[in-house]
């Protein structure tokens, strides 16, 4: 019997041109939809859109864990969002996101482990 309530919730994603990658920097969750829906309806989105130069995404997760709309924002929004500063927040993203498959086996011993067992059997 499952008994977790389902939430929905909106994360702050970092297009790490510089890296290749997504880096995640922060988010919330709500078990209660209709307040998901108030808090997204909050969120301005970039005046320049895909063309801000933070390359800052608000992406809305669905209790399905899928991304059902997003939208670019400003730095000063990611900021006032999660209070924190921006170089901080893609600094401290960038420590935990493994954006290559070197970094990942750094980070996870035992997917390392694996990874060579499979690597010596082929």
């Amino acid at each position: 019997m499952n008994t977790e309530q389902p939430t929905w919730s909106i994360a702050i994603t970092f297009c790490d041109e510089e890296n290749n990658g997504f880096v995640t920097l922060g988010g919330a969750a709500w078990n209660d939809q209709d307040e998901w829906n108030r808090q997204w309806s909050a969120i301005p989105a970039s005046p320049c859109g895909s063309d801000d130069p933070s390359m800052l995404v608000a992406d809305k997760i669905d209790e399905s864990d899928d991304r059902v709309d997003e939208r670019f924002i400003t730095a000063d929004t990611a900021e006032q969002l999660l209070g924190r500063p921006l170089d901080e927040l893609i600094a401290e993203g960038r420590a935990k996101t493994p954006l290559t498959l070197g970094q990942l086996l750094q980070q996870e011993p035992e997917l390392a482990a694996d990874f060579g067992v499979a690597r010596q059997a082929n």
